[in-house]
């Protein structure tokens, strides 16, 4: 987000926007997405090269990243 608060104070607000979207569609059905990398899942950012990474389970739900769609896939799995 900052990259590209730094460029466009629209833009930013309207990744904010999507970003936030995209979480409540995580939040309303966690299954709904497909595994992207062993038990990870990945949501799709609407209109932005960006998806959610994330994993959960009975009483957790955790992201794990936002993940630009030209990276190489899995990049983000040593994260803590």
């Amino acid at each position: 987000m900052n990259w590209y608060l730094a460029r466009d104070d629209e833009v930013s607000k309207r990744f904010a926007y999507a970003v936030d979207d995209a979480m409540n569609r995580i939040l309303d059905n966690p299954d709904r997405f497909p595994l992207v990398c062993g038990n990870f899942r990945g949501c799709r950012i609407t209109k932005f090269p960006y998806q959610i990474i994330y994993r959960f389970g009975k009483d957790f739900l955790r992201i794990q990243a936002v993940a630009h769609l030209s990276r190489r896939l899995g990049y983000w799995k040593k994260r803590r």
